[in-house]
């Protein structure tokens, strides 16, 4: 209960004027609320944890301009990138891609389907090296605002061996 008390006068004569309120619906849904607050830093902390420490490459870009927002480590040693030089940039302008048209057709089938499992792609490091990547990604809303959650996976060794049986 919330409770108000104050001394007011009637007639000359001192009476207490009482409200009170029932607010245990309100600490309820206070208490639902902290508890949920605490759910979901829970749940960033185990994402954040698990994306840095993947050895996926893993990548989050805004659908609007295909600029990063968050590369993990996994990723930045394999491109020999810093992460400042990374975020804010699409993976175009960092010349990830091998051929720019398989990334648009990438783009494209985000765009209409929303999703990609395990495509072959050709990516290319810093260094000028070229690997074989089965990329994954999925469209996902962050803060009601649509990015690609992108994991890719250097398969270069397995294609190589492969083609040597």
């Amino acid at each position: 209960m919330l409770l108000s008390s104050e001394v007011i006068q009637l007639n000359r004569v001192p009476h207490i004027l009482s409200l009170a309120l029932d607010i245990t619906e309100r600490q309820q849904t206070e208490a639902e609320l902290r508890a949920s607050e605490a759910r979901l830093r829970e749940s960033e902390a185990r994402f954040s944890a698990a994306f840095e420490a993947s050895p996926v490459f893993t990548i989050v870009l805004r659908m609007s301009d295909e600029k990063s927002v968050l590369a993990n480590d996994a990723l930045l040693n394999w491109a020999g990138c810093t992460r400042e030089e990374v975020l804010d940039r699409s993976c175009a302008e960092l010349g990830i891609w091998e051929d720019l048209a398989e990334r648009r057709l990438v783009w494209e089938t985000l765009r209409s389907i929303g999703s990609i499992r395990q495509r072959e792609c050709r990516w290319r490091n810093r260094h000028g090296l070229v690997f074989t990547i089965l990329l994954s990604a999925e469209i996902v809303n962050v803060n009601n605002v649509p990015h690609v959650l992108i994991m890719a996976l250097d398969i270069t060794q397995r294609k190589q061996l492969k083609s040597k049986c």
